[in-house]
């Protein structure tokens, strides 16, 4: 049967379209180098000072394993997520370099967007580069629920430009007993506390918006303090933050929540999305 020419318009626009829709976000531009400076760091999530986000499309890693590359590719909160691989997922390192085409990033995106999209460019260089292949699949697990506590939540409204910057919103800063958040939702809250948590934390709050709060706890909470740990080391306060608390006066994390942003912290077993690494090869530089 012979189709009007006005149908196989259509459907060629409509191909079209979904081709273009389809095709894989990447980088124009990326070096990929095996790092030998021998520093044995551990693995688990990109330090910002080691690398990240770019303005413009741009990404950086100084010293990452595979592993910590596919975590942050992925938005992974905690390698517990991550199934298979070679041996050497965590222990060879690479450097990166990457830039994307001028317009990817559109000029005034910020937060989420910009990250999402550099992700998806870091995926796609995976790909390229180390031949990575992965899959999705379900794993019934341990995890976290944070919801509002009965007497509502205790949370400031930001007032950051989160236009300002890629950096101006959706961060955090501290150590593993104290968490200062800049411009910050409920999704952001319960992808950082994963990484501390050690298992995963859903949001089942139901908030919408953005937030600044200081989180702090006890992480040795009811169990022995480790004779010296490197958040023992003093820090200076953030700006306009105050001097830090002892850290044996401070509750353990479910208890904060509650005390200090009005949010319930809840242990419960469910499916949880994990990813897979079918295969993988060691890149070839450049």
């Amino acid at each position: 049967m012979k189709l009007p020419r006005s149908v196989v318009s259509f459907l060629t626009l409509a191909a079209a379209a979904w081709g273009q829709q389809d095709a894989p976000l990447t980088f124009e531009v990326a070096s990929v180098k095996a790092n030998k400076s021998g520093s044995d760091l551990s693995p688990g999530q990109p330090s910002p000072a080691r690398g990240g986000v770019r303005p413009g499309g741009g990404f950086t890693a100084t010293n990452f394993s595979l592993g910590e590359l596919i975590l942050w590719a992925y938005d992974v909160g905690t390698p517990n997520l991550l199934e298979g691989g070679p041996d050497w997922l965590d222990s060879a390192r690479y450097d990166i370099d990457a830039k994307a085409e001028a317009g990817v990033i559109p000029a005034g995106a910020h937060g989420r967007a910009v990250w999402d999209k550099t992700r998806a460019m870091l995926r796609a260089l995976l790909a390229d580069r180390f031949h990575l292949v992965m899959r999705r699949a379900s794993k019934e697990m341990s995890l976290y629920e944070i919801s509002v506590a009965k007497n509502g939540p205790k949370l400031t409204k930001s007032t950051r430009d989160c236009s300002a910057d890629i950096y101006a919103c959706h961060g955090f800063s501290g150590n593993p007993r104290r968490l200062s958040a800049m411009g910050v939702d409920m999704a952001d809250l319960a992808s950082e506390l994963t990484g501390f948590a050690g298992r995963p934390v859903l949001d089942k709050t139901g908030i919408t918006g953005e937030f600044d709060f200081l989180l702090q706890w006890n992480p040795f909470y009811g169990r022995q303090r480790p004779t010296q740990t490197s958040d023992d080391t003093p820090r200076p306060p953030a700006r306009n933050e105050g001097p830090q608390p002892d850290p044996d006066s401070l509750p353990d994390l479910g208890t904060a929540l509650g005390q200090q942003l009005g949010l319930k912290l809840e242990s419960r077993k469910g499916p949880v999305e994990t990813y897979v690494i079918v295969s993988v090869e060691r890149p070839s530089e450049n």
